[in-house]
């Protein structure tokens, strides 16, 4: 998966070391929610911008229309960025728009 999303090697070897320590963990969903979050942070400054969310919907399986209301919720100016409690709103929103198509619950 980290070739699929293009990470460095320190990015991921950053992942591991908080989330797979001993390779042998099973994420809940907070843990996994903030990998996640981890993952596309790719610049560590704890908010998201325009290009990570970018790289969010690349691979989820929302439509144009979707992508199109969270850019103008979340998004109106390129410059935007999202601190925690708008990324877990935008999340949750997400969630949303695949529970529309029924692939979340």
């Amino acid at each position: 998966m980290a070739e699929d999303l293009h990470l460095s090697d320190k990015h991921r070897m950053q992942i591991e070391a908080n989330f797979f320590a001993t390779k042998e963990e099973i994420l809940g969903t907070e843990q996994f929610a903030l990998l996640f979050q981890n993952v596309f942070d790719y610049n560590w400054d704890g908010v998201l911008q325009y290009a990570e969310f970018r790289d969010i919907v690349k691979y989820m399986p929302i439509t144009d229309d979707q992508e199109d209301q969270a850019i103008a919720k979340f998004f109106p100016e390129p410059t935007d960025e999202l601190d925690a409690d708008k990324y877990d709103e935008l999340m949750k929103f997400l969630n949303g728009c695949l529970e529309q198509q029924n692939i979340a619950k």
